[in-house]
């Protein structure tokens, strides 16, 4: 849910007890049911090494109004698949639970993961996939971000927005896909995870190559740069290959930067302001070259020093 605040409002709690939206037990065990209120479950992609073991994760929450969607805690979910056989697991405070699994042990395969919620008196089933990208350490990685880099539409718009009409930045699916062929492709967004649906069906229905999504989990005092700086500490530290990143902000440019990548900013006037070592195109038709171009290496320490 986002904002995080929304979470801990308890007015809503009661409601939904008066309401009979709260786990009903008979017996000890939750009654399944088909009909009732819609749930949003959600479970999210994990990159690692092959054959190493993976904490799959996954979201349950009422599908509410406006984008608010009350956590769901107490409920069981199911996981089912080869990397992670009849594990079930019970829905924490803020919604969430795990089970164990592994990786597939060929690089590059992805592993997937059934994730269920049987429903309850109050709710309607659900079912979703959780994916394991197995990538080997060297891999040669572009990181790409969605918001105007790739979807050409306002963040706070995507919970309200028909996926099938979202458009898709000119030229970047063809761009994206002859690219694949050379590089793994990763999209990294500071869209919260509430959003992590809706922002990977849209990928696959626009065609993108298929690839992680890392989503951030909202902290109100946390930037999006910052949030991605982080994400990208901890990718370089296992995948040193962490080539290049996409992105049409400063802030996407400094995080790049600050990690050893090389940063490409989409700015179709070309009349922004961005850090010194970014590379700034107009458009999906260059960044191919752009990566492909001899280019000084940055220095991470460098660029943070600069910032003091």
């Amino acid at each position: 849910m986002c904002p995080r605040i929304f979470k801990t409002v308890a007015a809503l709690d009661l409601a939904l007890a008066l309401a009979g939206l709260l786990p009903v037990r008979d017996g000890g065990a939750l009654r399944a049911e088909e009909s009732g209120h819609a749930v949003k479950l959600s479970a999210y992609d994990l990159l690692g090494l092959p054959g190493e073991p993976a904490a799959i994760r996954a979201k349950l929450e009422h599908d509410g109004l406006s984008g608010l969607n009350p956590d769901m805690k107490g409920y069981p979910l199911q996981f089912g698949g080869p990397p992670a056989l009849g594990q079930d697991a019970v829905t924490d405070g803020e919604g969430t639970a795990s089970a164990s699994g592994r990786f597939p042990e060929h690089p590059g395969a992805i592993g997937r993961v059934r994730v269920r919620f049987p429903g309850s008196r109050g709710h309607r089933a659900a079912e979703t996939t959780a994916r394991l990208f197995a990538w080997p350490a060297d891999s040669r990685i572009l990181v790409v971000d969605i918001d105007h880099t790739i979807c050409d539409f306002r963040q706070r718009d995507v919970p309200f927005a028909d996926v099938a009409r979202v458009p898709a930045t000119e030229g970047s699916v063809p761009a994206l896909r002859a690219i694949a062929r050379d590089y793994r492709i990763l999209y990294l967004t500071a869209r919260d995870e509430a959003l992590f649906n809706q922002s990977r069906a849209w990928l696959e229905a626009r065609g993108f190559p298929e690839g992680p999504l890392m989503t951030r989990d909202y902290w109100p005092w946390e930037s999006r740069e910052g949030y991605k700086r982080k994400a990208l500490g901890r990718l370089k530290a296992r995948y040193p290959h962490l080539t290049a990143g996409v992105g049409d902000t400063a802030g996407d440019a400094r995080a790049y930067l600050a990690n050893g990548l090389r940063a490409i900013v989409i700015d179709p006037g070309c009349a922004g302001r961005f850090p010194e070592g970014s590379r700034v195109i107009p458009s999906w038709r260059g960044v191919r070259d752009a990566l492909e171009a001899p280019a000084a290496w940055i220095d991470p320490d460098a660029v943070r020093a600069g910032e003091r």
